[in-house]
Order: structure tokens, then C-alpha cells, then sequence
């Protein structure tokens, strides 16, 4: 049995796609198996803010990311080596997924460059998403040339800061 029309919210995650119709009543699990990009994150997100948010500062938070991030870099390279495809797909997917909350947690309005650092999570993701696609080892190797001065940065920044207090970009010396 269809639910009512009004209960229904349309979600096109393309805008050449046709569009798909989710139930409102069951936003996490659709009777057609798909869900909408971002729902992981907004769950992590959400649970972040309710549960983890005295636990760990913004700054330790973000280098936190950033190791992980570069954990799964090391973990696709290595996977795709060994010809382990899942693998790879698992970690490459992870990353992205990082990336996509490090933009998401971009403050654009705080430091003048937020908007360049916004356009290199931008160049990541796409990256990240060719080279899970094609398995390429080469593109995986380069964003982690690129992420791995941004994690020593963010460390440093972190390290110089004083206790309790949040490093941002802007603090940091070129």
C-alpha cells in the first residue's frame, strides 16, 4: 500500500536522474533501499553534538579526522595493491566520507581562506570518488600528498594553542 501523496518528499540526487520517491515516515530506510547523501553524517553529526561534544575539542577532533583519513589513504593503497578490491572500496568510501564532514564543519564566515580550503576538500572528494571508481593507487597516493601537510598543520596549530582553546587556520604561520 502507497502512503498518502503528502507524505511523500521527492529526492533527485541528480538533476538529469529521474526522481525517486521517499516515505517521510521512514527517512533512514526507504522501502526502495536507497537514502539520500549526507544522512551518515548528519547522523554522526547530530550524535557528535548530543553525546561527544565535551569529550574532544574542535581542534583535537579535526586532527583526529585527519589521521584517519590518512590511515584509510594508506589502508586503499594498500588494498588496492593487493588486489583487494572491498577493501579498498571500504576505505576509499570512508575517506570521502571525511572529507565530506571536514567541509561540512568548515566555517566559511571565519577565516579568509575558508572558501580555498572548501574548494580543496571539493578537489579531494572528486579525486577520492575517480579513484575508488578506477582502483588507481596514483590518485589515492596524491591526496594523500595532499592531506598529510594539512593534518602536520593542524597538529602544529593544535600543539601551539593554549590548553582549551581551538586553533584556526588563521593562527597558523606560514
Amino acid at each position: 500500500m502507497q502512503p498518502p501523496r503528502q507524505a511523500l518528499r521527492s529526492y533527485s540526487p541528480r538533476p538529469n536522474r529521474p526522481q525517486v520517491e521517499l516515505a517521510s515516515d521512514q527517512p533512514s530506510a526507504p522501502r526502495n533501499g536507497l537514502r539520500p547523501p549526507g544522512r551518515p553524517l548528519a547522523s554522526a553529526r547530530n550524535r557528535y553534538q548530543a553525546d561527544g561534544n565535551g569529550s574532544m575539542s574542535g581542534g583535537r577532533l579535526v586532527v583526529a579526522l585527519y589521521r584517519r583519513l590518512l590511515s584509510d589513504l594508506v589502508g586503499a593503497e594498500t588494498a588496492i595493491a593487493a588486489g583487494d578490491i572491498e577493501g579498498a572500496h571500504n576505505k576509499l568510501v570512508h575517506a570521502q566520507e571525511i572529507v565530506a564532514g571536514l567541509d561540512l564543519a568548515l566555517d566559511r564566515a571565519a577565516w579568509e581562506h575558508a572558501d580555498s580550503l572548501g574548494e580543496l576538500y571539493a578537489h579531494l572528494q572528486r579525486e577520492l570518488v575517480s579513484a575508488n571508481v578506477t582502483k588507481n593507487a596514483t590518485l589515492v597516493a596524491r591526496c594523500r600528498q595532499i592531506v598529510e601537510p594539512l593534518a602536520t598543520t593542524w597538529q602544529e596549530a593544535l600543539d601551539l594553542a593554549a590548553p582549551g582553546e581551538t586553533p584556526t587556520p588563521g593562527l597558523v604561520a606560514p
